[in-house]
């Protein structure tokens, strides 16, 4: 009896940290902020300017007209989010059987107005061969701001922990500069990459899908730590957890009145 107790109460207590945790996150309106409102059919505006990593000016209307491409709004120093979610879209692509720079584009803008062709060179670096061909472009915050509200692409800049809160995923925009369909997460399945280039391709618009939102992470100065802003999924987990639990308590109290009535 003494053992199931000690279970019980140990198995009870990762769910209230959890929620504990979670009310924390939850009360953070910056990072409540970072989310993507779908836009799909939305046109790019012309006349957004950014530069390559060589500091030139690259028209973003360069790079639409006659093939999909592929963005990805993103901080270039962001210690973990962005860089996963870069990579899984470099891993899902080599999956695929349409190769970027001959087949579609892909484009990662950075969101943060003071990162340079130094940034954006430094993540080619990290990247590796799959992002041979991918555009890493930064820019004033005048064609970032249009940019990100032409896709839905909401985000915030924490000053107290200068950081940036932001959601992950890509935006697969139709060679006529629509936007046509949304891909949410770390990681594209290469299933749903390879059929929203070929919807983009030929004009087709994609329809809302239902998002789990990954927010970046928020660092925190004092303690040295990353924390993910996703507390909200868990702490339904936590409360799923301790329903459960509750159940069980139950079950296993009238068990033992049973065994002492029968006993």
């Amino acid at each position: 009896m003494m053992v199931r107790r000690r279970l019980l109460t140990a198995l009870m207590a990762w769910p209230a940290m959890l929620l504990a945790h979670g009310d924390v996150a939850h009360q953070d309106a910056t990072l409540d902020s970072a989310r993507y409102e779908q836009r799909i059919g939305h046109r790019i505006p012309s006349g957004l300017v950014f530069a390559d990593e060589s500091g030139q000016p690259l028209p973003f209307e360069s790079l639409i007209g006659g093939q999909p491409l592929v963005l990805v709004m993103s901080w270039f120093d962001c210690p973990n989010l962005c860089p996963m979610v870069l990579d899984g879209l470099a891993r899902s692509a080599a999956r695929v059987d349409f190769m970027p720079g001959r087949d579609y584009r892909v484009a990662a803008v950075s969101i943060a107005p003071d990162e340079g062709p130094a940034q954006a060179r430094a993540l080619r670096a990290g990247l590796g061969d799959g992002a041979g061909s991918w555009a890493l472009l930064t820019g004033s915050s005048g064609p970032i701001d249009r940019l990100a509200e032409a896709v839905g692409f909401r985000y915030a800049y924490d000053a107290e922990a200068d950081r940036y809160a932001h959601p992950a995923g890509l935006v697969v925009i139709a060679p006529d500069g629509r936007v046509s369909r949304y891909l949410f997460g770390l990681s594209p399945d290469p299933n749903d990459l390879e059929r929203a280039l070929i919807d983009a391709s030929q004009g087709q618009l994609g329809s809302v899908v239902q998002q789990i939102v990954l927010r970046c992470f928020r660092y925190n100065a004092e303690s040295g730590s990353y924390s993910l802003a996703i507390w909200s999924g868990l702490r339904i987990a936590a409360v799923l957890t301790l329903g459960l639990l509750a159940m069980l308590v139950w079950w296993l109290h009238r068990r033992a009145q049973r065994s002492v009535v029968h006993g």
